[in-house]
């Protein structure tokens, strides 16, 4: 048997290939060492801080096909993620990455974010308190080092804004309360792999865990928006003005 391809080697590393095909992985030097550094990116994935307590196979397929699809150099790609976690992620790229669902794999990280942060701390969801959404504007573009558009509300009512984790990366975030539940608006920056996945993702609303919804938007400046919480799409999507 040949070398295995790389979509046989990942579905390897994930326990779902033939038993003939385990077997060559095993017994070929190339193969086994290729299946390793598959492994390794996803030992280097399931530490990362912000992960869940069980990492999930479909982040790791995700991260491996955002990297696949990226245009820019491979290295700055991955920078976020810092300097062991990027070492192992590089070593893979090679590799190319089954096809994801990149809308399901981004509602996932999401919901987490947004669950966690209303579970946490003061349990406010909020870094910063103001209806204000010049402040709101002001303190994120300063965190993060970049000019931040804050939605303007519309049926919701601006509450706050944070920093939060999307795929790994810093993310900013603003927060709104509703008569229904908190909402969550992800509002990722251009050059990360959050912001690859909301234009894979974009137009897309996705029914998740615990209640939850999550729809993919174009925001006024055009660039994609995440907005996450417990109603359906049609409220999630009236919550800020697009």
């Amino acid at each position: 048997m040949s070398c295995l391809s790389p979509e046989v080697l990942s579905a390897v590393v994930d326990g779902e290939a033939s038993a003939e095909e385990m077997a060559h992985a095993r017994a070929c030097a190339r193969c086994a060492a290729r299946a390793e550094e598959l492994r390794a990116v996803d030992a280097a994935l399931a530490r990362l801080p912000h992960a869940r307590e069980e990492a999930s196979p479909l982040l790791f397929a995700t991260l491996r096909g955002l990297a696949a699809r990226r245009e820019r150099p491979r290295a700055r790609a991955w920078a976020a993620l810092g300097g062991a976690v990027a070492a192992a992620v590089l070593a893979v790229l090679a590799v190319a990455p089954r096809e994801v669902d990149f809308a399901e794999a981004l509602a996932e990280q999401a919901i987490a974010s947004h669950l966690r942060a209303f579970t946490t701390g003061a349990g406010t969801g909020c870094e910063v308190e103001s209806d204000d959404p010049g402040i709101l504007a002001e303190w994120l573009g300063r965190g993060f080092g970049i000019p931040v558009e804050v939605p303007a509300p519309a049926s919701g009512r601006l509450v706050g804004a944070r920093s939060c984790q999307l795929f790994g990366e810093a993310t900013p975030a603003v927060v709104y309360r509703t008569e229904a539940a908190p909402v969550s608006v992800f509002l990722p920056r251009p050059g990360t792999e959050a912001f690859a996945a909301c234009q894979q993702a974009l137009g897309s609303c996705i029914e998740g865990r615990d209640g939850q919804t999550v729809c993919v938007l174009p925001g006024n400046s055009g660039e994609p928006m995440v907005i996450v919480g417990a109603m359906s799409a049609t409220e999630l999507c009236e919550v800020v003005r697009t």
